[in-house]
């Protein structure tokens, strides 16, 4: 009978913490799961708690302590594995962090958690081909884990295979439509590769996304310009400048839309607003003195 009272007593105050923990009050969520492992110290999952929650508080020896303790009681416990192999990650020892994360995935190989981790291990020693061998097995285990893709996209941009880092994040942009940063990066790395059109699809989505972004507003315009798209550019720089007028660039953008429109006045009208706001811009004074020299202005 004093059994099943305990059993009840027991779960109940796992289920209190799991709550304060769900709520960040890692201190109460303590005290609860102490309590938890004074009812019945022959369970793991007490201990496997409290060092979960010791981590949160950042007190890795706490934490190191009762994972040791859960494993004792079950030596393949893949959660307090884990736990310990962050306690590791955490304190800079990346080494015994692997090795704990590789017993997880021994016994567990389609623990997400674990291989993301791990990835993110081999990106900081900068073994890139490694991580990304990682990461892709964490696509397989979930093809639309949105951490996962992202890390595929870091580590392929580092190893320079933007090609490859574009496709993965359409896959993310597929899968969340409305994902801003998402979209902005793409429209950067096709920018960077003087693909336009597809720079201007991707600024597209953004404004989509939100309207009153200036800085997208303005960058439509530069890539308009490209496609000698002039009036339309014309009309998202000044919305830019409507909505924030205190951008230098933006009337630097102003001013080339209009020296690309063979308005040359108007132009160095623009730039010399552009120059009062940003008076150290090489480039900018480059466009200037141009505008001036053809105007016979210098």
């Amino acid at each position: 009978m004093n059994e099943e009272v305990k059993s009840k007593e027991y779960i109940e105050l796992i289920e209190q913490g799991d709550k304060l923990f769900e709520e960040e009050k890692y201190e109460e969520a303590v005290e609860s799961f102490l309590k938890a492992n004074k009812a019945d110290p022959t369970d793991s999952e007490a201990y496997r708690a409290l060092a979960d929650t010791y981590l949160e508080l950042e007190k890795f020896e706490e934490a190191m302590a009762n994972s040791k303790k859960a494993l004792d009681i079950n030596p393949e416990d893949n959660e307090a594995l884990h736990i310990m192999g962050n306690v590791f990650y955490e304190q800079g020892d990346d080494e015994e962090a692997l090795k704990y994360f590789q017993k997880v995935m021994s016994i567990e190989p389609d623990s997400i958690d674990t291989i993301y981790n791990m990835g993110l291990i081999y990106r900081k020693q900068e073994d890139f081909e490694k991580a990304l061998e990682i990461f892709q097995k964490g696509e397989q285990v979930d093809p639309s884990d949105a951490e996962i893709l992202i890390m595929i996209c870091d580590t392929l941009e580092e190893l320079e295979r933007i090609p490859e880092a574009i496709s993965y994040y359409n896959k993310i942009v597929e899968n969340i439509p409305d994902a801003f940063a998402i979209w902005i990066r793409l429209a950067e790395l096709h920018y960077d590769r003087n693909e336009f059109r597809e720079t201007k699809d991707c600024l597209v989505e953004v404004l989509r996304i939100d309207p009153q972004d200036y800085l997208s507003l303005n960058n439509m315009g530069v890539v308009l310009l490209k496609l000698d798209q002039v009036d339309e550019a014309i009309e998202h720089i000044r919305k830019s400048i409507d909505i924030f007028p205190e951008m230098g660039n933006t009337w630097h953008s102003l001013g080339d839309a209009y020296a690309q429109k063979g308005n040359l006045e108007e132009s160095l009208e623009y730039y010399e607003k552009a120059v009062e706001l940003d008076p150290n811009n090489k480039e900018l004074q480059e466009s200037f003195s141009a505008v001036k020299n053809e105007l016979g202005k210098e």
